[in-house]
């Protein structure tokens, strides 16, 4: 499969997003509530949100939007954690290990 356009969405506040088809979109942290406006209007693209295991377990704020965006797959930097009820049959989970 040929991947032609590629989003990198931040949390900057009132950014513009492009009026753009992309193929793959990546967030990190909370910025994956930016993806759910967007996937609205673009519809055949696949979300990852990047976060790290400590703020997805203990920020609430980080994980609801993330759970929200409903990503097709959640890389968790530094541990492990279990995908949400919600998220167990749509979305894949890969965990990274500590790089001590």
């Amino acid at each position: 499969m040929l991947i032609n356009n590629i989003l990198i969405l931040g949390s900057k506040p009132e950014s513009k997003l492009p009026d753009l088809q992309v193929d793959k979109i990546y967030t990190a942290n909370g910025a994956a509530e930016r993806a759910i406006h967007f996937r609205k209007k673009y519809l055949k693209n696949e979300l990852t949100c990047i976060v790290g295991a400590r703020e997805f377990a203990r920020n609430e704020m980080v994980s609801e939007r993330i759970i929200v965006a409903k990503p097709d797959r959640i890389v968790i930097r530094a541990g492990k954690i279990t995908l949400p009820p919600s998220l167990e049959q749509n979305t894949k989970l890969m965990c990274l290990p500590n790089s001590d």
